[in-house]
This record gives structure tokens, C-alpha cells and sequence, in this order.
């Protein structure tokens, strides 16, 4: 792995993860402890719901992209992941089985300070999950 700098990120770079899949099982457990709503704790109450089954909870979803991305060294040996977001947006819901996978884009880069030898700054990155 590589350490990577804040000049080293450009807009339009681009990363996509590996699909994942999310059982039935882990949406409960998830849900039972750190998102209780029936529609991501109890099975019947998500079949009787508008999407027919369990949901992950966004926070889930959100949890599982920034593993993947650690995972797979998109800062490389620069540990940014969970400096801050700034919107969070659960555009589609993710059912037991399906297969999101993360798909993360620079949209900004913006430094915010520059001392001797360090740059601080803000990378932008986009994050989209799209379902196979």
C-alpha cells in the first residue's frame, strides 16, 4: 500500500468495491442493536411493510461502504475514512440478499491550510450504491 497525500487526490477519481450481500439475519442483528425500528428488527412487520421484508438500516449500509473502502486501501496508508460527513442520503433501500456495491468519487478537493510540510485539506468524496 501506498501513502497517499492530499495533493494526490483529483476530482473524478474514482473508486467501486466488491459487491457485498447483507443477510436477513445481519439486517436484525444490526438493526436490534443500534437501529431499533420494526422495519429493521422484525421479519413479519417488514413482509407486512411497503417493501415487503426487513430493511438494512442506512446506517448500516453506511458502515458497511466505509469498511469496504478501508479494506481496500482506497486512502492507501493514509487513514482518512470517518474525518466527517457532511450529508447522508438512503436513496434505495437494501433487502436481504441484494448485492450493493460502493462506488466512491472525488467531486472537491479544497485545502484548508498549508503549514511548513503539511497540507490539510478536504477531499469530497461522493459515495453511490448501486444495486445489482
Amino acid at each position: 500500500m501506498t501513502t497517499r497525500y492530499f495533493e494526490d487526490f483529483a476530482v473524478g477519481e474514482t473508486w467501486t468495491s466488491d459487491t457485498f450481500t447483507l443477510s436477513e439475519d445481519d439486517i436484525v442483528r444490526f438493526g436490534s442493536e443500534y437501529d431499533p425500528q420494526p422495519m429493521h428488527t422484525d421479519p413479519e412487520a417488514g413482509r407486512r411493510g411497503r417493501f415487503g421484508s426487513v430493511i438494512a438500516s442506512g446506517g448500516q449500509v453506511a458502515a458497511m461502504s466505509m469498511g469496504r473502502f478501508g479494506e481496500a486501501g482506497g486512502y492507501g496508508d493514509t487513514p482518512m475514512v470517518g474525518l466527517g460527513i457532511d450529508e447522508l442520503r438512503s436513496r434505495k433501500v437494501v433487502l436481504p440478499g441484494v448485492e450493493p456495491r460502493v462506488v466512491r468519487e472525488v467531486i472537491a478537493v479544497r485545502p484548508e491550510e498549508v503549514t511548513a510540510d503539511i497540507w490539510t485539506g478536504t477531499a469530497v468524496a461522493g459515495l453511490r450504491f448501486p444495486l445489482s
